[in-house]
């Protein structure tokens, strides 16, 4: 258990943080995931608030996004970056890119934005002052960002949002000229990949098709895949 073929078990950094065994690490990263989408539907939820809620309602997501992102690396946001460049993680996750990004730079400057959730806490214990943190509010005028950005990274969070449009209008006004943008939004419909994420996906990716040069665009009829924009 301490060692998955070659590599170093990441979910040993989750038993240290819960104070729980490899074994019970390794139970919730692998079989929790049903447990995790029944809590969705065990309270109604309406607003964004009670939506946001629900990230703080269980530690299924850092045990799972640890274990789901082992082997995983981002050659892709390296090739792009330049020394001095200021990335955006927008949708911080468990760490993954962040620590991936940190181990092969030197003198890295990365900003981390989420919403209050339990990921968010364990981030800010992971990392302490390795990185910076901006919090991000409730609807369009929670939108956090002041700077600009070279790189914005903007995984897996359009979906679980209520207004996808807005967030990435955001980050469009917050990449640096010729900065990178790399995306994806789901296309999968139900529970907390939200509905109202959902109706504005197809105005979100023209949006991103029409204001930025795509060296990879998202495409409407496909639920899947990553997109790279460069601001021109």
């Amino acid at each position: 258990m301490e060692k998955i073929g070659i590599y170093s078990n990441p979910l040993k950094i989750a038993c240290n943080y819960l104070d729980i065994s490899l074994q019970e690490a390794l139970k919730i990263a692998v079989y929790g995931k049903e447990d995790f989408k029944e809590l969705w539907f065990k309270k109604e939820r309406k607003s964004e608030e009670e939506y946001r809620n629900f990230y703080s309602e269980s530690n299924f997501y850092i045990c799972r996004l640890l274990w789901a992102h082992r082997r995983h690396s981002w050659y892709e946001v390296l090739l792009f970056q330049n020394e001095g460049d200021k990335i955006l993680k927008y949708g911080a996750g468990v760490r993954p890119v962040a620590k991936w990004l940190l181990e092969k730079r030197k003198n890295v400057d990365i900003t981390l934005a989420d919403i209050p959730s339990s990921t968010w806490k364990f981030v800010k214990w992971y990392f302490k002052d390795k990185v910076k943190y901006i919090e991000i509010g409730l609807g369009k005028d929670g939108l956090p960002l002041k700077e600009k950005y070279n790189i914005i990274i903007c995984y897996d969070v359009l979906e679980h949002t209520i207004n996808p449009l807005e967030i990435v209008q955001h980050l469009y006004e917050h990449l640096a000229d010729q900065g990178k943008l790399f995306i994806n939004f789901i296309n999968a419909c139900g529970g907390y990949n939200l509905e109202e994420a959902s109706k504005q996906r197809n105005e979100v990716i023209s949006f991103l098709n029409n204001k930025l040069c795509g060296i990879k665009k998202l495409e409407i009829n496909k639920n899947i895949g990553r997109g790279l924009y460069i601001k021109k």
